[in-house]
């Protein structure tokens, strides 16, 4: 017979991380990033999209963002992942100095589960999602039919409504 209580903890939600860089070898960086994540948060099941590369947001001249999403399951509360991505951010030389700046590690927060939250720190689902296709395009790869706790649209549906040149921008690193 199952035991419920091993169910249950077998059943964590799914927690969905954007990881992005512009500086210092950016997709080392990433897999670095991975690695940390492996070792700080001890995630169960853990996905990797493939890497995308596209231009940089907000019209600032600096290089191009290597960006993937991870996917995993853990029963952490979103206070302590968002905690834990901060820490690794900053072990890879992170500085917040410049909305949209260049940056060695960013991870957002994307998703966890079905929750939606919101505090002065941290808002779920990333509220971001919707409009970039760096992060849509490996969310999609991960899971197709992953829809919005907030609005109930599917992520595809917001690819679909992306500008062209967005979805075109976007470059797969296999």
């Amino acid at each position: 017979m199952t035991d419920p209580n091993q169910l249950k903890s077998d059943l964590s939600p799914w927690v969905y991380l954007g990881l992005g860089s512009n500086l210092e070898n950016p997709p080392e960086q990433l897999r670095a990033g991975i690695e940390l994540i492996k070792k700080h948060l001890q995630p169960k099941a853990l996905e990797i999209s493939n890497m995308v590369k596209t231009p940089p947001l907000g019209g600032k001249v600096q290089p191009d963002y290597y960006n993937l999403v991870c996917r995993f399951r853990s029963s952490d509360s979103p206070i302590r992942l968002l905690k834990a991505i901060q820490g690794i951010e900053d072990a890879r030389g992170r500085t917040r100095q410049e909305h949209w700046g260049s940056r060695t590690l960013d991870i957002d927060l994307l998703l966890v589960g079905d929750l939606v939250f919101k505090n002065d720190d941290l808002t779920l689902p990333h509220p971001g999602i919707p409009f970039r296709s760096f992060v849509l395009a490996p969310l999609l790869e991960l899971d197709s039919g992953l829809v919005d706790p907030v609005t109930r649209l599917t992520y595809l549906d917001y690819w679909k409504q992306l500008p062209l040149q967005d979805q075109q921008n976007l470059i797969k690193i296999t």
